[in-house]
């Protein structure tokens, strides 16, 4: 687990930071925001699954969890987690390579964060390039439109690399 500076002093995120196992870098990564009132943990099989398939992901909770949290500052607050990702070179993300994603409330703060991101110029990285909003009633259906997704974004970065996916991943 991660404590990663928020957008503001004394402002705290708390990340699980999965990363890939054998997968050429530069990375891909991915900020994951929960829904509302929802802990990091409840999204932990989809953040191992994304490193499974070469990305880093990034699985947050919220620095702010009262009912009347500021959403912009809660998007700012991934800007952050994505500028500590690009200043960690263990990682090795390409910075022309992130996404955000989110449920329910985390939609909302991956689009505001990716509204917010793409002002940055190509120089200084980080620019997002997708967002994935899911607007789901329970787990179940969260797993049933989530993961074709990932298995098309994975399928695209593997025939990019001149690999196929095995069957059971």
């Amino acid at each position: 687990d991660a404590q990663i500076p928020g957008s503001a002093q004394g402002r705290t995120v708390p990340a699980t930071i999965y990363v890939p196992v054998g997968a050429p870098a530069p990375h891909p990564v991915v900020v994951i925001s929960p829904g509302f009132q929802m802990a990091r943990t409840q999204y932990a099989s989809y953040a191992q699954h994304l490193a499974s398939w070469g990305f880093v992901a990034i699985d947050c909770d919220y620095a702010d969890t009262g009912l009347f949290a500021d959403h912009q500052q809660l998007a700012d607050d991934v800007s952050s987690v994505i500028d500590y990702a690009l200043a960690q070179p263990d990682l090795a993300i390409d910075p022309a390579k992130v996404a955000t994603a989110g449920h329910s409330l985390g939609g909302d703060i991956s689009t505001l964060a990716a509204a917010g991101v793409r002002e940055r110029t190509p120089a200084q990285g980080g620019q997002i390039e997708r967002v994935v909003t899911l607007g789901v009633a329970n787990a179940y259906d969260l797993h049933r439109r989530l993961v074709p997704h990932l298995r098309e974004i994975a399928q695209c970065r593997l025939e990019r690399a001149g690999r196929t996916a095995s069957p059971e991943t």
